[in-house]
């Protein structure tokens, strides 16, 4: 279709990750080697003969005194000793827990589970200038389900989290800095859209919801015994395959290998195994929501509730443009003005003239045989929308407002009847129209469907999360802060 008619509102299809990360050649360890602290052995004490050049008289109850001092300071140290050794490296391995994924993750102050929000911890308090996927602030647990189970720890959040931030920026960032958002300045150290949070709090927040949603349509999907594909699995598998498919597309990027793959899209805290992971969740919430939820929720509506739910709206409907009126087929032939432009994209009098001049000789020769399939023939020959002259000026379906102003007004006035043409004047040129006739599609129709669906998934899903929440400890969640890393190397 030609640059002169509006395009259509593009609709987002939930679609999976158009870029594929991908994993280390060498899976990280299940478990990171941590080294006992061993009490140091007991010096042998110094007898006070040992220090004392001349013995002195001391009575027996100093003695005992001194004995008894000497015997709690043993103790003591004892104790510590003991409370080092328990609360050091040695003292996590005690709240070693598995995940949802099999993997090792450390349970540290679980009272504060879903006790918080993003805003529990200010500014820059959640980032951290170094991390690995193995150490033990990546593996904490900071987010669990309902019924106990471990499900993301912070290196499994960095792959929520940044990719929160690519959404974001691939469909905001050429206006980021009109929004707020700030790609030279932390992103802890600047104020958010939503008021008391900084960006760093608002993608967060974002990636916790998704993790959360996910996670919700990943559980019903397992209690309806729902499972994905051979081909699903088999690709979320390929991924930590080191010469499988999802590896060389990494080489052919332009990655190193998958490691580095994974360090630069989301962070030196998240490791292949992390993405993977994630795909785990993603894949089979994406693939029972629409092969289930969506079939399920349009099952449920038709023609008459669809109108019902129209009417009910029709003035917002209307401020839209979404009018409800059939559809119609419409041909036309455009003749532009041909000459130089002025500065502001303005062709001259004498161009719009001659433009003028040749429309009418073009409907004056369909005059002489005047039948659609001659209008289409002169389409064919004359008509400078590349867009629908190969179908001789045809377009089928046009809803209201689809067009430019004036086209648009000319072929849904109330009067329109099929075989009516005449000439209509646009930004664009010359417009000769022939009107088919309505078209047998209602878009007001499939727009109220669409909303009416769109409402009832947005309740479902909200149902679920409430059926299968995820709990969070916000307070223990750290992110590596790859925007401050990204300036230092710049």
């Amino acid at each position: 279709m030609s640059e002169e008619y509006k395009d259509e509102n593009e609709v987002k299809d939930e679609a999976p990750l158009e870029e594929e990360p991908v994993e280390e050649t060498i899976e990280p360890a299940d478990e990171q080697p941590v080294e006992e602290s061993v009490a140091p052995a007991q010096e042998q004490p110094v007898t006070a003969a040992d220090e004392v050049v001349a013995p002195q008289k001391t009575s027996r109850k100093t003695i005992m005194i001194c004995l008894l001092v000497g015997t709690a300071l043993l103790v003591a140290a004892a104790v510590v000793a003991c409370v080092i050794w328990l609360c050091g490296d040695k003292g996590s391995k005690h709240n070693e827990v598995t995940t949802v994924y099999g993997d090792v993750g450390y349970l540290v102050d679980e009272a504060n589970f879903d006790a918080q929000d993003a805003s529990v911890l200010e500014l820059s308090d959640y980032s951290v200038p170094d991390a690995l996927p193995n150490d033990e602030t990546m593996r904490t647990v900071v987010a669990r389900g309902a019924d106990g189970e471990y499900v993301l720890t912070n290196a499994d959040l960095q792959i929520y989290y940044w990719s929160e931030y690519m959404s974001f920026m691939n469909s905001y960032g050429a206006y980021a800095s009109y929004l707020g958002l700030d790609t030279t300045k932390p992103l802890a150290q600047q104020t958010a859209m939503q008021e008391g949070y900084t960006w760093e709090q608002f993608f967060l927040e974002s990636g916790l919801n998704g993790s959360g949603m996910y996670y919700a349509l990943a559980q019903a999907a397992k209690a309806a015994e729902y499972t994905l594909s051979e081909e699903a699995a088999a690709e979320i598998a390929d991924v930590t395959d080191p010469n499988g498919t999802f590896a060389t597309q990494v080489l052919e990027a332009g990655y190193t290998d998958t490691a580095d793959f994974v360090s630069k899209t989301f962070g030196a805290g998240a490791a292949l195994k992390n993405y993977q992971n994630y795909l785990e969740t993603y894949m089979l919430a994406v693939d029972y929501y629409s092969n289930v939820m969506i079939p399920a929720a349009e099952a449920t509506v038709d023609d008459a509730a669809a109108e019902a739910y129209y009417d009910e709206n029709a003035a917002t409907y209307a401020e839209g443009g979404v009018l409800k009126v059939n559809d119609v087929d419409v041909r036309h032939i455009l003749i532009q003005p041909e000459g130089e432009q002025d500065e502001e994209g303005n062709y001259s009098e004498e161009a719009w003239e001659a433009a003028k001049e040749e429309a009418d000789r073009i409907y004056a020769l369909w005059q002489e045989s005047a039948t659609e399939d001659n209008f289409a023939a002169l389409a064919q020959e004359y008509s400078t929308d590349e867009g629908s002259k190969a179908d001789g000026g045809l377009y089928e379906n046009v809803f209201p407002t689809q067009m430019t102003t004036e086209f648009n007004d000319w072929i849904f006035d109330e009067s329109r009847v099929a075989g009516n043409t005449d000439i209509v004047k646009t930004a664009y040129g010359y417009h000769i129209m022939y009107f088919v006739g309505e078209a047998e599609t209602k878009t007001w129709l499939d727009n109220a469907k669409t909303d009416m669906t769109d409402e009832a998934l947005s309740a479902a899903i909200d149902e679920l999360m409430v059926q299968y929440p995820l709990q969070f400890n916000y307070a223990k969640m750290r992110l590596y802060d790859m925007v401050s890393a990204n300036l230092v190397t710049e």
